[in-house]
């Protein structure tokens, strides 16, 4: 991530560790995707759960089928990723629902 720094600070970005203090609220950050898990709706539909990590920590994220859609086919684990969306908290744990994700360039 030490490579992305100025563009990061640039896009005010945050770091994994400050997310518990945006509960409830929209935010970005920058983040390498670790793993993920695929699973369906109780419709049907795929969604997916990655894990990414800057610097600071680890995140776990959601994609809902919408998000999955746009999204997720472009993610890979070769380039750190931008990613916005709302910060909760599931069973204590800080996630982050995301609705865009783009490219760091």
């Amino acid at each position: 991530m030490e490579l992305y720094h100025d563009t990061l600070e640039k896009l005010h970005t945050l770091k994994a560790v400050n997310l518990p203090r945006l509960l409830g609220k929209k935010a970005r950050m920058a983040g390498w995707l670790i793993t993920g898990k695929v699973v369906s709706t109780k419709h049907g539909n795929p969604m997916e759960f990655l894990t990414f990590e800057d610097e600071t920590g680890i995140v776990e994220t959601t994609f809902f089928p919408q998000a999955y859609r746009c999204f997720c086919h472009m993610i890979d684990r070769n380039r750190p990723y931008l990613l916005t969306g709302k910060v909760e908290a599931d069973w204590g744990a800080i996630t982050l629902t995301v609705d865009r994700v783009e490219k760091i360039q």
